[in-house]
């Protein structure tokens, strides 16, 4: 996969979904609803915005405001990064390299990151492959804290990687 499919749609639709965020896994209330208006009538054909190459990964991209928030794979490094929902334009990114090795039994499900990233606040959380969960300043990227979990519960990395994607409840981040 060089790019997700999930930004097409979010392109297509950025003039009418920006009333509505989309801060995590499944949307703001988790439940996969979207409560932007849609259009009554759509157009003959719709026409591409923009399109930008953004690495590998199954995380789905998060839309807050103005902003794009994803976080992917690009070579041996996990990045999170910021676009402009307007333009594609790349308005932050942080990387560091994560080798990780793959299980053969789950090596068709690539190297990640797997969990899709979490906006809470001025915040952006990610929780990468190996069980890394970091907590980035979401309108300049700079990392406020990062904690690797691996080892934590066991003594390797996951044995096929991470996928819970984080969330935030009753006050609490929470990432399993």
């Amino acid at each position: 996969m060089t790019a997700f499919p999930f930004i097409g749609l979010l392109l297509f639709l950025a003039p009418i979904a920006s009333a509505a965020d989309w801060p995590q896994w499944r949307g703001s209330q988790r439940d996969g609803r979207a409560t932007a208006t849609l259009p009554t009538t759509w157009p003959d054909s719709l026409h591409l915005s923009w399109k930008v190459p953004v690495g590998i990964g199954h995380a789905s991209p998060v839309v807050v405001g103005d902003s794009v928030y994803i976080h992917t794979r690009v070579d041996d490094s996990e990045v999170a990064a910021c676009l402009d929902l307007a333009n594609g334009t790349t308005l932050w990114q942080e990387g560091r390299a994560v080798p990780y090795e793959m299980n053969p039994a789950a090596f068709s499900h690539g190297k990640g990151p797997k969990s899709t990233p979490l906006v809470q606040g001025d915040r952006l959380y990610t929780l990468g492959i190996t069980g890394i969960l970091s907590s980035h300043d979401r309108h300049t990227g700079a990392l406020q804290w990062r904690h690797d979990f691996a080892g934590t519960y066991s003594p390797t990395t996951p044995l096929y990687g991470t996928a819970t994607s984080p969330l935030f409840a009753d006050g609490l981040l929470v990432a399993w």
